[in-house]
């Protein structure tokens, strides 16, 4: 497995970015955790090393929820996901 090689934000710039948790994630490829990382740094990161992201896990920093990188609506590429998304909340 290639090594992550995307450097996380510090609590400075996430400060001076004015970057809330809900925007923040988490990536867990075997048993590293990697992050803190913005959802649009994450998603251009993606876009080049879709290799690296296969096997990982991505988690909100706001909530402990582990899932496939590719299978959260953030990041997921590809034509036949390019519509609306709709949530539903219970």
């Amino acid at each position: 497995m290639p090594v992550f090689d995307l450097k996380p934000l510090t609590a400075e710039t996430i400060q001076e970015l004015k970057i809330g948790p809900h925007q923040l994630w988490e990536i867990k490829i075997d048993e590293n955790i990697y992050g803190p990382f913005e959802t649009q740094q994450l998603r251009h990161y993606s876009k080049e090393n879709k290799e690296k992201l296969l096997r990982a896990l991505v988690s909100p920093m706001s909530v402990d929820n582990w899932r496939p990188f590719f299978e959260v609506r953030e990041f997921i590429h590809g034509s036949r996901y390019s519509g609306p998304y709709w949530m539903l909340a219970e």
